[in-house]
């Protein structure tokens, strides 16, 4: 694996990685291998703190000052469009008030306040042009108090964590009393149809759909749901549980169907779909496989890494990346073409 990405310079020190093979550089630039994502991205003329996007078009960029810009949505019937039309996009600022952080579901996206308040738009039929228009159309569903982390799925499933660590989850516009589905959490980070946790104690956590083993559950876990009277799903849902893992876990990221993670000792343990080494290793089994649609690749260790701080994996293509101790990334499979 190439230690450094050839698209990244040398001097240009990595603060962040972000979606979409870009990396957000510690003077708050943004780096990426295709340049119609950089583009807009250059016309912000403030350092970005965050960088995200979903599965499809949508990008947005949290700016140093708390402000929000998003540039990419399309409309259901634009969906063919290619990256390179980015390079035409025109970043959008939106109006709120300062924000923290911000997370981004398929067709929803959310905003954490300083004030610990956090604000969720969209996610109301099939349309991500929603996340760029903000409010324009409808009022945000308001969140309050004390809430100092959040994540999405790309189902558009909003978890939450406040400030004692406890987390609730629900669809992104249920503004119910939710029960706490997880105590004692240090991070929460969400993937395509799943959640993963880190626990004070260093412990990932994971739970949601396991169709792909990509929550970390044997089969024996699986649950099927019930959608409608007589209507049984027989897709895998696991209730959240620890994933088997040698140390304790200082970083963890999901995507769409793999999950990797950090441990204390600088390796990256990777586990769910590998059908194009997206765990980094070349395994024997695909995914899915026949017996109940579950993958059987459990965590193993990335060969070759034992020096990495931050691990991300990618919610759009098969492929990880690593931030390592000495500042520069690496990435799996090695050999994937860039978009």
């Amino acid at each position: 694996m190439a230690r450094e990405p050839e698209w990244v310079e040398a001097h240009e020190p990595i603060a962040q990685l972000a979606a979409h093979e870009c990396i957000v550089s510690s003077e708050g630039r943004l780096v990426c291998a295709d340049l119609g994502e950089t583009r807009p991205a250059s016309k912000l003329g403030e350092p970005i703190v965050q960088f995200e996007a979903n599965s499809g078009f949508a990008r947005c960029a949290l700016l140093r000052s708390g402000e929000v810009s998003c540039w990419g949505c399309t409309t259901p019937q634009y969906e063919t469009r290619e990256i390179r039309d980015l390079w035409q996009a025109k970043p959008k600022l939106l109006s709120m008030p300062a924000v923290r952080q911000i997370a981004i579901g398929g067709f929803g996206m959310c905003a954490l306040m300083r004030t610990g308040d956090v604000w969720c738009w969209g996610a109301r039929g099939y349309d991500e042009n929603q996340i760029c228009q903000g409010f324009g159309v409808e009022p945000p569903v308001t969140f309050t108090g004390g809430i100092s982390q959040i994540a999405m799925s790309g189902e558009d499933t909003l978890c939450r964590m406040d400030i004692r660590g406890d987390v609730r989850c629900a669809f992104v516009n249920d503004r119910g009393l939710l029960p706490v589905i997880i105590s004692r959490v240090t991070r929460v980070v969400g993937g395509g149809k799943h959640f993963c946790a880190i626990t004070q104690t260093g412990s990932v956590v994971c739970w949601g759909d396991n169709e792909y083993a990509q929550s970390g559950a044997p089969s024996a876990a699986c649950k099927t749901e019930e959608t409608s009277p007589g209507y049984v799903v027989s897709r895998c849902k696991v209730a959240p549980h620890r994933v088997p893992l040698p140390e304790p876990a200082i970083d963890v990221s999901a995507g769409p169907k793999h999950t990797c993670a950090v441990l204390r000792d600088g390796r990256v343990f990777c586990w769910g779909s590998d059908p194009e080494a997206e765990l980094g290793f070349v395994s024997n089994t695909r995914c899915p496989v026949p017996e109940n649609g579950i993958c059987a690749v459990e965590p193993r260790a990335v060969p070759g890494i034992n020096d990495a701080i931050r691990v991300l994996a990618s919610k759009r293509r098969l492929r990880t990346w690593a931030l390592l101790s000495d500042g520069s990334a690496v990435a799996w499979p090695p050999d994937k073409k860039r978009p």
